[in-house]
């Protein structure tokens, strides 16, 4: 390696991480929403089905 490359290791990995967290806390709560929203329309289901039969 040469002396010029020392610390380029550690500043890729200062830049990197942070978008991957970023990219997975993205991901997490695309899933939690789209969970938010199958619950919903799951729940509205049951509303039209119960009102339906009364």
């Amino acid at each position: 390696m040469r002396s010029s490359d020392r610390g380029y290791v550690t500043a890729e990995a200062a830049v990197a991480l942070p978008v991957l967290a970023l990219f997975a806390m993205i991901l997490i709560w695309g899933q939690m929403a789209a969970s938010a929203h199958i619950r919903c329309v799951d729940a509205a289901r049951a509303g039209a089905r119960a009102a339906a039969r009364s």
